[in-house]
């Protein structure tokens, strides 16, 4: 009978424990490798847009294109996000002074938020509906940028729409009379509007205002109108329309402001004034006199010639 080499045993097995060990530990990280990625992963979307107070916009207007995203996630949460308005034959841009992008920060899990855009219809849109794109951007919790483009269709308007070309202001102006204001102004739209209204007003004047009437389509109006200062002093005023459309919905323009340097007529000019008025009198009343004198020796002259026939014939 062999007798057992221990000292070889012992080997044997300590060899066999390594080389177990190292194939689990390989086996281990080979697994932790091709773990599959979460599924959860967060993506933001928009879920409803809107234009604030209406369905459509109208050519040449102001308005606010309300929008809302939400995280759709359960687990991820994401941050630096935001919402930019493009539309590339630019019918539809920021409103002066404003950005078309609208910041919405960091979402927590399923949160949902509301942004707003202040835009400007173009006077040239002559379709009904423009087709624009919202784009989301924001980083996930792998740290991605992430962007995602959405085509948004907003509808147009057809009514009309008054469009102010000009306004013919003096920047001197007196107290205690009319001062004239000239404006030009058209109806772009295809269809008639209404109740046409010429607003001025301001901080150290009685709001005034002119209606005007209505606008068929493609017609150009000017209007002379008169605007009273109470005091003297550097003013300025307000100025926009208001109408209403096929539709019976009230519009208003964009408000345009004018600085006036107001003064008080001197004692010489409104006696001036008195004179050249008094003048005016007194010859319209010696016109009419003499009109009258003329009127009274022709009706004498008749007379007195009635009478004599009557006493020849007598």
């Amino acid at each position: 009978m062999k007798s057992i080499n221990i000292k070889r045993t012992v080997l044997i097995l300590l060899i066999t424990c390594v080389m177990f060990a190292a194939s689990f530990a390989f086996a281990g990280v080979k697994a932790s490798a091709i773990e599959p990625e979460p599924l959860d992963n967060a993506t933001l979307v928009i879920t409803s847009y809107s234009i604030d107070g209406g369905e459509y916009i109208t050519p040449g207007e102001v308005f606010t294109l309300n929008i809302t995203v939400k995280n759709t996630s359960y687990t991820q949460r994401v941050g630096n996000a935001y919402v930019t308005f493009t539309e590339p034959d630019n019918l539809i841009y920021a409103e002066y002074g404003k950005t078309a992008v609208g910041y919405l920060g960091y979402f927590k899990e399923t949160e949902e938020k509301h942004t707003s855009l202040r835009l400007v219809a173009s006077e040239a849109i002559s379709t009904t509906e423009v087709l624009g794109y919202l784009t989301l951007t924001f980083a996930d919790a792998f740290i991605t940028h992430n962007e995602i483009v959405n085509l948004v269709q907003i509808p147009v308007s057809d009514s009309g729409i008054v469009v102010v070309d000009n306004y013919d202001a003096t920047t001197e102006a007196t107290t205690g009379s009319g001062n004239r204001i000239g404006v030009t102004y058209h109806n772009s739209g295809n269809t008639s509007i209404g109740d046409v209204v010429l607003h001025m007003s301001g901080s150290t004047i009685v709001p005034q205002y002119h209606e005007l009437g209505s606008l068929t389509s493609n017609a150009v109006e000017t209007a002379d109108v008169y605007l009273i200062f109470t005091i003297p002093g550097s003013q300025s005023v307000d100025f926009y329309f208001t109408y209403v459309d096929s539709d019976g919905i009230t519009h208003q323009t964009a408000t345009q402001t004018y600085t006036f340097n107001v003064t008080t007529p001197e004692a010489n000019e409104i006696e001036d004034v008195s004179i050249t008025n008094n003048y005016r009198i007194n010859k319209i009343v010696s016109v009419v006199a003499c009109v009258v004198c003329i009127l009274i020796s022709g009706i004498l002259v008749l007379v007195y010639r009635v009478n004599a026939n009557g006493r020849k014939r007598g």
